[in-house]
Parts: structure tokens; C-alpha cells; sequence
């Protein structure tokens, strides 16, 4: 029995390793895909930057044309972009300055979609395009709310292709742009949402309430 003891040893020191380097081995390849989802978003706001510039170029340049303007292209990639934001708060972490800084640029470049939207409806009216902001809260005493919201919008949405929803992170830190529609709009409470510029809801119940501010 005892010749057998080094034996035994070993075998267990061989499952350490093997069990470490797996372990090492996923945690590197989540952080590989973590990384590739960061360059992702990077690689789409830039892509998406550079269209918003040509689309306010050429509505400089063709003031009374109301034929150039296509919403749904880019309001696809905002959407794209958001749902990797989503996956890189949970991978990196919410407060992450990588995190932050493309949400930051994220806010922007929806704002200046919404402001796209605005002035065509303003140029053109038909269709006209519904605007719907978001505040949503991350924070775990809001979370779930803002989940139901969500859906709740993005259900109005799917029914409703003419309207678009705007999603800010109520609590995004350093971004003076979310300061300033919480200070325009006056928002003061997490999970608010804003109907045409006007109309003011607090934690949305459900579908119907929401359609009421529409009828």
C-alpha cells in the first residue's frame, strides 16, 4: 500500500493542473470575447458617427427634399450597439471607465438621432415619427422596474413601427448630456418616461396605460 502513495500523488497533482488550466483557459477566452464585443461597439459607433455626419451633410445641402431620410437603418444599429453595452456592463462591470465612456458616445449619437427624427417631422410630417424617451435606472432597487418598462415598450414598438424610443441611463456617471435632459425634461425620479416632449410617466404599469397617451 505505501508503494502506491507517490502514485496517488501524482495523479492529484496532475488533476490540479489540468483543472487550472482549464480554468484559466475560460477565463481568457471570456475576456477575449469580452474584448471583441468592446471593439465591436467601438468599431459600430464609428461607422454609425460617420453616417449620422453624411445624413446631417446632406440635410444641409437638400433642405426641402424629404425623400433622403431613413430612420430604421440606423435606429437597427443603435439597438445593436445597446444590446452590447448590456453585455459588456455584465462582463466588465457597470462603473468600468471602458463601459462608461461608450455609453457616453452611445447617449450622444441617440440624441442626435432623436434630433435627426425631430427636425424631419417638423420638415416633412408625413409619417410622422412618434419620439418616446427612456430614463431607465441600472441600479438594483430599480432594475427590475425598468426591465418591466422595457418590455412594456418594446412591445408598443413592435406594434407601432412609426415610433421611436430612446433609451438614457438615468444614473450614467460624468455625462453632462444626460444631466442636461434630466434638467430640460425634469426628470427626477428613475424609470420615467417622456411622450411627445410633453406627457410625463413614472414606472409604466403596462401596454394599455402607455397606448392611452396615443389614442
Amino acid at each position: 500500500m505505501e508503494e502506491k502513495r507517490p502514485i496517488y500523488f501524482k495523479r492529484l497533482i496532475a488533476s490540479f493542473i489540468i483543472a487550472t488550466l482549464f480554468f484559466v483557459g475560460g477565463f481568457l477566452i471570456s475576456q477575449m470575447v469580452s474584448y471583441s464585443k468592446y471593439q465591436s461597439v467601438s468599431i459600430s459607433q464609428e461607422k454609425l458617427r460617420y453616417t449620422l455626419l453624411n445624413l446631417d451633410l446632406e440635410k444641409q445641402l437638400m433642405m426641402e427634399s424629404c425623400d433622403l431620410f431613413d430612420p430604421y437603418t440606423l435606429s437597427d444599429e443603435l439597438e445593436s450597439m445597446g444590446a452590447v453595452i448590456t453585455i459588456l456592463e455584465q462582463r466588465f462591470g457597470k462603473l468600468d471607465s471602458r463601459v462608461l465612456e461608450q455609453k457616453k458616445m452611445y447617449t450622444m449619437l441617440e440624441v442626435q438621432h432623436m434630433l435627426f427624427v425631430r427636425d424631419y417631422n417638423d420638415r416633412c410630417g408625413e409619417p410622422n415619427y412618434s419620439i418616446i424617451l427612456f430614463f431607465y435606472s441600472n441600479n438594483e432597487d430599480y432594475a427590475t422596474a425598468a426591465e418591466r418598462v422595457g418590455y412594456v415598450l418594446g412591445s408598443f414598438k413592435n406594434q407601432n413601427e412609426n415610433v421611436m424610443i430612446y433609451s438614457f441611463d438615468y444614473d450614467l456617471v460624468g455625462s453632462s448630456l444626460i444631466n442636461l435632459l434630466k434638467t430640460k425634461y425634469e426628470i427626477i425620479e428613475q424609470n420615467t418616461i417622456i411622450v411627445g416632449d410633453e406627457d410625463k410617466i413614472v414606472n409604466l404599469k403596462n401596454l394599455r396605460e402607455l397606448e392611452g397617451y396615443f389614442e
